[in-house]
């Protein structure tokens, strides 16, 4: 709950400033893009970590994604106050827009970090191979997550 609960208030905290429409749009849509990031990139990573012989069990994989998005829903809830109040204070929309764009990344990271921490927690001994696999893994999510962003705020009416 915790790792859809966090993106959509920044959503909500990113389209509120461009009325209900936007508001609806990317509190819905941002949770479901790093869900489905997730969902796609995450099986690239568990196949790169068993070509270099460090493939954790589909559990281990799974209870760490899982942790690392509580983690980073947690994060995005304690920065939502924040940002909302940046954004209120804000005298142009693209100052909260990218203000908002940073409390993303910012999320982002932490999500990237939480989840690598938890995954060599558990396989600390072949933390160089899974670092090097993590590493690409983690450039290639987010850049699609980046892609998958700005088409959020087109459709939600932030960008044109």
């Amino acid at each position: 709950l915790m790792a859809l609960a966090g993106p959509a208030t920044i959503g909500a905290c990113l389209g509120w400033t461009s009325g209900a429409s936007a508001l609806l749009t990317t509190s819905l849509t941002l949770p479901l893009s790093f869900a489905a990031i997730g969902a796609l990139t995450l099986p690239g990573l568990y196949i790169g970590t068993a070509l270099v012989g460090a493939a954790p069990s589909l559990q281990d994989m799974a209870r760490v994604a899982v942790g690392a998005m509580r983690d980073q829903g947690v994060a995005f809830l304690g920065l939502a106050p924040a940002l909302l109040f940046m954004s209120a204070t804000s005298t142009d929309i693209h100052e909260s827009l990218a203000l908002g764009t940073v409390v993303v990344f910012l999320g982002a990271l932490i999500g990237v970090q939480a989840f690598y921490r938890r995954l060599r927690a558990n396989h600390a001994e072949d933390s160089a191979r899974v670092g090097a696999v993590f590493a690409l893994w983690t450039m290639v999510s987010l850049g699609l997550g980046w892609e998958i962003y700005l088409h959020i705020l087109r459709i939600g009416g932030q960008l044109t």
